[in-house]
Protein backbone atom coordinates (compact mmCIF):
# COMPACT_ATOMS: atom_id res chain seq x y z
CA UNK A 1 0.00 0.00 0.00
CA UNK A 2 2.81 2.44 0.56
CA UNK A 3 3.85 2.04 -2.71
CA UNK A 4 1.03 2.16 -4.50
CA UNK A 5 -0.48 5.61 -2.50
CA UNK A 6 3.27 6.87 -1.10
CA UNK A 7 4.00 7.69 2.68
CA UNK A 8 3.44 11.36 2.39
CA UNK A 9 -0.08 12.29 4.59
CA UNK A 10 -3.27 13.72 3.21
CA UNK A 11 -6.36 14.99 4.66
CA UNK A 12 -9.43 14.85 2.64
CA UNK A 13 -9.85 18.58 3.47
CA UNK A 14 -13.67 18.09 5.58
CA UNK A 15 -13.42 20.08 9.36
CA UNK A 16 -16.66 19.03 10.97
CA UNK A 17 -17.44 22.10 13.88
CA UNK A 18 -16.69 21.58 17.35
CA UNK A 19 -19.62 21.92 19.47
CA UNK A 20 -19.26 23.67 22.41
CA UNK A 21 -21.09 22.78 25.85
CA UNK A 22 -19.84 25.21 28.58
CA UNK A 23 -16.52 24.57 28.82
CA UNK A 24 -16.58 21.47 26.85
CA UNK A 25 -15.41 21.54 23.84
CA UNK A 26 -16.51 18.11 21.59
CA UNK A 27 -15.55 17.51 18.31
CA UNK A 28 -18.34 16.12 15.83
CA UNK A 29 -16.09 13.28 14.81
CA UNK A 30 -15.48 12.32 17.96
CA UNK A 31 -19.20 12.31 19.19
CA UNK A 32 -20.39 10.97 15.86
CA UNK A 33 -17.99 8.24 16.35
CA UNK A 34 -19.53 7.32 19.88
CA UNK A 35 -22.94 7.03 18.42
CA UNK A 36 -22.13 4.99 15.66
CA UNK A 37 -20.33 2.73 18.46
CA UNK A 38 -23.32 2.64 20.60
CA UNK A 39 -25.03 1.58 18.20
CA UNK A 40 -23.16 -1.28 17.06
CA UNK A 41 -22.81 -2.32 20.81
CA UNK A 42 -26.76 -1.79 21.27
CA UNK A 43 -26.99 -4.02 18.11
CA UNK A 44 -24.36 -6.95 19.09
CA UNK A 45 -26.48 -7.44 22.41
CA UNK A 46 -29.64 -7.57 20.73
CA UNK A 47 -28.47 -9.82 18.16
CA UNK A 48 -26.95 -12.31 21.56
CA UNK A 49 -30.00 -11.93 23.10
CA UNK A 50 -32.81 -12.40 20.64
CA UNK A 51 -31.45 -14.35 17.75
CA UNK A 52 -31.54 -18.34 17.61
CA UNK A 53 -27.46 -17.85 16.88
CA UNK A 54 -26.98 -15.45 19.89
CA UNK A 55 -28.20 -18.33 22.06
CA UNK A 56 -26.19 -21.00 21.28
CA UNK A 57 -23.25 -18.25 21.62
CA UNK A 58 -24.11 -17.38 24.91
CA UNK A 59 -24.76 -21.14 25.67
CA UNK A 60 -21.13 -22.34 23.96
CA UNK A 61 -19.52 -20.04 26.03
CA UNK A 62 -20.92 -21.48 28.88
CA UNK A 63 -20.36 -24.87 28.22
CA UNK A 64 -19.42 -26.53 25.49
CA UNK A 65 -19.66 -29.93 25.22
CA UNK A 66 -23.39 -29.84 26.34
CA UNK A 67 -24.39 -27.43 23.56
CA UNK A 68 -23.30 -30.46 21.02
CA UNK A 69 -25.99 -32.67 22.77
CA UNK A 70 -28.61 -30.21 22.23
CA UNK A 71 -27.67 -30.40 18.45
CA UNK A 72 -26.24 -26.87 18.01
CA UNK A 73 -23.05 -27.38 15.66
CA UNK A 74 -19.97 -25.66 17.45
CA UNK A 75 -17.86 -25.72 14.06
CA UNK A 76 -20.74 -23.17 12.70
CA UNK A 77 -21.46 -21.53 15.79
CA UNK A 78 -17.37 -20.65 15.76
CA UNK A 79 -17.40 -19.42 12.51
CA UNK A 80 -19.92 -16.92 12.98
CA UNK A 81 -18.50 -15.52 15.84
CA UNK A 82 -15.25 -15.18 14.13
CA UNK A 83 -17.13 -12.97 11.11
CA UNK A 84 -18.84 -11.04 14.22
CA UNK A 85 -15.45 -10.10 15.35
CA UNK A 86 -14.18 -9.36 12.64
CA UNK A 87 -16.80 -7.25 11.84
CA UNK A 88 -16.68 -5.23 15.11
CA UNK A 89 -12.82 -4.99 14.28
CA UNK A 90 -13.57 -3.60 11.34
CA UNK A 91 -16.05 -1.09 12.89
CA UNK A 92 -13.88 0.18 14.92
CA UNK A 93 -10.96 0.68 12.76
CA UNK A 94 -13.18 2.51 10.54
CA UNK A 95 -14.24 4.64 13.84
CA UNK A 96 -10.65 5.48 14.48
Amino acid sequence: ATLLFGADFRNIGLRLPIIEVGDLFISFARLMAFCVALLGMVGLWLFLKRTYVGTAIRAIAQDREIMVLMGVDPKRVYVITSALGGGLAGLASALL
